[in-house]
Order: structure tokens, then sequence, then C-alpha cells
């Protein structure tokens, strides 16, 4: 090396790298999800109908999947293959998949699902040993210097049992268009 440069007062181009949202996770937040639904699509994963990777995850720790089940084992077979797919400077700690009829834009809809649909010692399944990003804190390797760089998966089943479809109970809610026209009927008192 001949020389170092450097400037006192650098302009600084790129990404912040601290908590989400910024700039950076919302544009990341949309391209990671349409890659991760194309990977899908070329594993020949079928019945998908929607991937999200939200800012609150740094749109990579997180993932939602909306799925139409076709069989048993399908929202779990999404899941695994999700959790595996990317690219090893793009991993996922969580995978969430739920029923095409959950919003998977909407964090509080998504932890409905979780919270109404999954049983936690049957729902939640955790692969040991996966790949991990060498930005993450939580890296094995920080920890104890002879693990290798990995880290762990959750996936998180929060579908409706495949095999009690036709049994479970439905979702009681009224109509979009029943909302409407009590916001309407009420908007001047409720201040809607």
């Amino acid at each position: 090396m001949k020389a170092v440069y450097h400037r006192d007062d650098p302009i600084l181009l790129g990404s912040w790298p601290g908590r989400p949202p910024h700039d950076s996770t919302y544009r990341h937040s949309i391209i990671k999800s349409a890659n991760l639904w194309e990977l899908l699509e070329r594993a020949r994963i079928s019945g998908i109908t929607g991937v999200y990777r939200p800012e609150a995850g740094a749109a990579n720790l997180l993932t939602f999947i909306s799925l139409k089940q076709a069989y048993d084992g399908h929202a779990r077979q999404v899941a695994v293959v999700a959790s595996q797919l990317l690219q090893p400077s793009h991993p996922t700690r969580y995978v969430v998949v739920v029923d095409d009829d959950i919003d998977i834009m909407n964090l509080e809809d998504v932890m409905w699902a979780v919270c109404t649909r999954t049983d936690p010692i049957r729902s939640i399944t955790l692969i040991d040993h996966t790949r991990a990003n060498f930005l993450d804190p939580m890296v094995r390797s920080r920890f104890d210097k002879n693990a290798g760089h990995t880290s762990s998966c959750a996936i998180i089943d929060a579908c409706r049992p495949f095999a009690l479809r036709d049994q479970f109970p439905r979702v009681a809610e009224s109509s979009s268009e029943f909302k409407q026209q009590i916001r309407e009927k009420w908007a001047g008192i409720l201040n809607l």
C-alpha cells in the first residue's frame, strides 16, 4: 500500500445500517419480496398468493407468505423451502405462512392468524445451522469462536389445518360493504 486517502467531512452514499424503517429497507422490502416469490415459482411451489418481507425485519429477517393450500403439509413445505432459498447474504430468521384470506401486508392481520390458527407445539418448527449474514449480531461465531458462521430459523404454519379446513370455524367479521355503511351513517358522531 502506498497511500490512504480520507476526508474529514465525507459525503457518505449508501444505506443507513440502523434500525428500520428507512429508505433502504423500503426499497429492499419490495425487491426481496419479488425475488423470493420468483424463486419459489422456479422451485415449482404452487398455491402462493403473496410474499412479503416487511421492513420490520429489515427486509431480510422476516418473511410472510400467503398460500391457497392444496394438500396436507403444503404450508410447511412452502415455509421450509422459502427459509433456505435465498442468497447467502439475505437469509431469513422467521417465515410465517398464512392462508390466502390474510393480508400479509398488514402486520395486525398476520399476527391475528398466528394467534388464532397456531398451536405453538405443532405449528412452529426450528431449523438449526442455517446460513447467516455477516452483519447479523446473533450469528453463532460471535459467541463461540469454534462455531461455524450459522444461525437458526423458525417457521410458523399459521394456516388453518388442512385436514380440518371444512370444519374450522369461519371468521366472524362484517363485510366491507356493511363496514362502509356504518362509517357513512355514523361519520359525524364518531368523527370518522
